[in-house]
């Protein structure tokens, strides 16, 4: 089979480089909004300043598995076979990592490397539902009436634990079911894949997901649907969907409360009314984020696939390939939004360059002086 022309975008050096200034990128970025938040500049956003915290933790783990669960295969390089992470058949898409199989202790663990990925790309919009929650409980705490009024951090906590791990367990245990293979699906994995890749899915060892809702009969070879996959999707698609209710319910609700209701606005301070106003428009943009750089393309590979079985094969590596790139600008949209957080920046910023033209000046001064301290 022939490498497609677009090969590079998913093939080293280019996606060695790719990957690496990502997550540089996410390090410094994610590294300077948590500086922000231990600072004194985050004091006047009180708890929520935590939440953001996870937020930028999770996005630092988003961006590690990107390079450590997806690391470079010299072999293959070497030898010149391109490598990916998400090929698209006219049945559905196979994610496997870029590395040979990991073994330790004679046991594979790339099953486990597949499904820490997928928790961790999964659990981002379970987080932004985290958010706006907060920002609604916030914004209508002065209303009254709803039985989390009195609720302590510890109780916000665990509750916020409880929902993650259900969340998560349900990530897991769905993937198990219906995505990751087993003695019978693994005859059924795509041969192109071993064609263009140089990779072997029947290997027992090799770990992958396939999220393949149409599979060849294993004694006719007719594609038909996949029962445990369609169940698997539907389950991820109404986990998101369910989330993504939540979100959209506080949107419209969080709007209400700081744009039409008067009463709500007389009791609030103007400067926190503003600051308000100021941290669910950053809450929105730190939503679009993600939803424009990793949801879609997931999205467009899971409808074009599902709806039209249209054959896309090595392109998913450049739609998959996009995914890499909110966990490294995340942060920035954040801290440039909410503006004590981008007068930090600024400040810091102008302390380091007066600090600089000084310790300058004086080594200026003493080379033209050098005898003056004498005088």
């Amino acid at each position: 089979m022939p490498v497609p022309s677009y090969a590079w975008v998913y093939s080293d050096p280019f996606h060695f480089c790719y990957v690496a200034a990502t997550t540089i990128l996410s390090l410094l970025s994610n590294g300077l909004l948590l500086l922000i938040l231990s600072s004194n500049a985050s004091s006047t956003i009180g708890s929520y300043r935590y939440l953001l915290a996870v937020f930028a933790i999770c996005d630092l783990i988003t961006s590690a598995a990107h390079a450590i669960l997806i690391p470079v295969s010299d072999e293959h390089v070497l030898t010149g076979h391109t490598v990916e992470i998400a090929h698209l058949t006219r049945g559905g898409v196979y994610f496997f990592s870029r590395h040979d199989p990991l073994i330790i202790a004679g046991r594979s663990y790339d099953n486990l490397c597949c499904l820490l990925f997928i928790a961790v790309f999964y659990q981002t919009f379970l987080i932004l539902a985290y958010h706006y929650i907060y920002r609604l409980q916030t914004v209508a705490k002065s209303f009254g009436g709803s039985f989390t009024d009195n609720w302590s951090n510890l109780k916000w906590i665990i509750s916020g634990i409880i929902v993650y791990i259900f969340y998560i367990g349900i990530v897991f245990g769905t993937c198990g079911f219906a995505f990751l293979p087993n003695n019978s699906t693994r005859q059924l994995a795509p041969r192109e894949i071993l064609e263009l890749y140089n990779i072997n899915l029947s290997d027992p060892r090799k770990g992958y997901a396939g999220i393949a809702m149409r599979r060849p009969n294993s004694r006719t070879g007719v594609m038909c649907l996949h029962a445990p996959s369609v169940i698997g999707v539907l389950i991820y698609v109404a986990m998101t969907f369910s989330t993504i209710g939540v979100i959209i319910y506080c949107i419209l609700k969080i709007s209400t409360l700081l744009r039409f209701d008067r009463s709500f606005n007389f009791q609030m301070h103007p400067k926190s009314r503003r600051l308000q106003k100021e941290l669910f428009r950053a809450l929105l943009v730190q939503s679009a984020v993600p939803v424009i750089f990793s949801y879609t393309p997931v999205a467009i590979i899971l409808a074009v696939i599902g709806l039209t079985g249209v054959y896309l094969g090595a392109f998913g590596n450049v739609l998959f390939s996009i995914t890499a790139v909110f966990p490294c600008t995340d942060a920035l949209f954040i801290i440039f939004f909410i503006r004590p957080f981008r007068e930090a920046v600024l400040r810091w910023f102008r302390h380091h360059v007066k600090k600089h033209n000084a310790v300058a000046a004086t080594l200026e001064f003493t080379s033209q002086f050098p005898n003056s301290h004498s005088h």
